[in-house]
């Protein structure tokens, strides 16, 4: 009897040492996304305010040659890009609640979660690519 007290009480701390460390993880994940997140918004609004002053200056210089300003407008297309980042998150979103619900994909040595957040965000992509060939399709026709 003692043997097996022993050998749970020894059972339930590495879990709970293991689960410690899985939070630990969680925590440090959570403060790189918000870091990341908090960066690249910061950099998407740089970027449109630097372009909208570029444009500006091109314009006022007297420098309204279209192709110029149309390449401009290319570069970087406010649609496309919240588009493509709303592909992106609604089915990466997805993906997390599919491997909620599988089981064996919630054991951090199985590496089924990760295919399956792969495919979702490559189903995200894939959607985004067909969605702006359909776009440039209908504005050339």
């Amino acid at each position: 009897m003692y043997f097996s007290a022993t050998f749970l009480k020894a059972d339930v701390s590495t879990w709970a040492t293991n689960h410690i460390k899985k939070l630990e993880i969680m925590e440090q994940l959570e403060s790189i996304s918000i870091s990341l997140s908090l960066f690249l918004s910061i950099t998407i609004v740089i970027i449109a305010i630097l372009n909208f002053i570029l444009k500006n200056r091109l314009i006022s210089s007297g420098q309204t040659d279209p192709e110029i300003l149309k390449s401009l407008s290319q570069s970087f297309n406010h649609k496309i890009a919240v588009l493509k980042w709303g592909f992106i998150l609604l089915f990466g979103g997805i993906g997390l609640v599919v491997i909620n619900f599988i089981p064996d994909a919630r054991t951090v040595e199985s590496p089924l979660p990760y295919g399956i957040e792969m495919i979702f965000l490559a189903a995200g992509f894939l959607c985004y690519y067909l969605t702006v060939k359909q776009n440039e399709k209908n504005i050339n026709h």
